[in-house]
């Protein structure tokens, strides 16, 4: 059964801002990594040293590699505190692959590793997550404006795949996503965990013009009309379709090309 017909099952009607899919070919959908390194605060400040390597070597490397789009984020409430956050995303597993093929050969980023790694640990551990973008946001929605944003990451957890699948139809069939953009909430990315903790998920990025502007956009949104009656969907209750919420913000590096 298709999330639209598990959505029709439930009762799910049109929204005063409906999510509509077009006719046709859909766009291909890319592959997202969260990738979140952890660090320890120390006297060496080991933290800045990879924060340099990341802007001076691996960023420029990864474009060199033909990454889709990427971004460097410092994570600023949150657990597993301090952590710096990069999202890389590309447009098939094949291109992944590549790139990660690319990287090996790159004699420059290379020899940095080695550096930036030689003289001991730098960090505590790196963990990776690998997502499928959602069919209504195929790729990672790039914003270079001049003023940093505030970065808001949020994991919802299901029971189940049934549920989760309820859960994604609600922001893609049933509009939530058209919700979050009509009252400030602006989109990064949406993407269903493919690999990974906590499966299964979906994980959203979603960025505001600071923290004024983030808690206005989850009061006006919370209170909307258009969610009101979504939630209210017969089997689509917060209790029906997602066991546990999680969220971290961020603000993205100077160097990082979503910021």
């Amino acid at each position: 059964m298709t999330r639209r017909h598990l959505l029709a099952a439930a009762g799910v009607t049109a929204l005063g801002t409906p999510q509509t899919f077009a006719q046709g070919p859909k766009p291909s959908r890319s592959l997202m990594e969260l990738r979140k390194i952890s660090f320890r605060n120390t006297p060496e400040n080991h933290r800045n040293q990879y924060v340099s390597f990341l802007e001076k070597s691996y960023a420029p490397a990864l474009q060199r590699a033909g990454v889709e789009s990427m971004g460097f984020f410092n994570n600023d409430i949150g657990p597993d505190k301090p952590h710096v956050l990069c999202l890389l995303s590309y447009p098939s597993a094949a291109a992944m692959v590549e790139v990660q093929d690319k990287l090996q050969v790159d004699k420059a980023f290379q020899a940095a590793l080695s550096a930036v790694h030689g003289k001991g640990h730098v960090y505590e551990r790196v963990e990776s997550s690998l997502f499928r973008a959602f069919a209504s946001m195929p790729k990672v929605e790039v914003n270079t404006g001049e003023k940093p944003r505030l970065f808001e990451l949020r994991m919802y957890e299901s029971d189940d795949p049934v549920s989760l699948a309820k859960k994604i139809g609600m922001f893609e069939e049933g509009g939530e996503i058209a919700i979050f953009r009509k009252y400030g909430l602006q989109p990064v990315f949406f993407g269903e965990a493919l690999v990974g903790s906590r499966i299964p998920n979906l994980t959203y990025m979603v960025a505001y013009p600071d923290a004024n502007a983030r808690a206005k956009a989850w009061r006006d949104f919370v209170s909307s009309p258009e969610w009101d009656k979504l939630k209210r969907t017969p089997g689509l209750s917060d209790g029906e379709v997602v066991s546990s919420i999680s969220n971290s913000t961020y603000t993205g590096l100077p160097f990082s090309p979503i910021r």
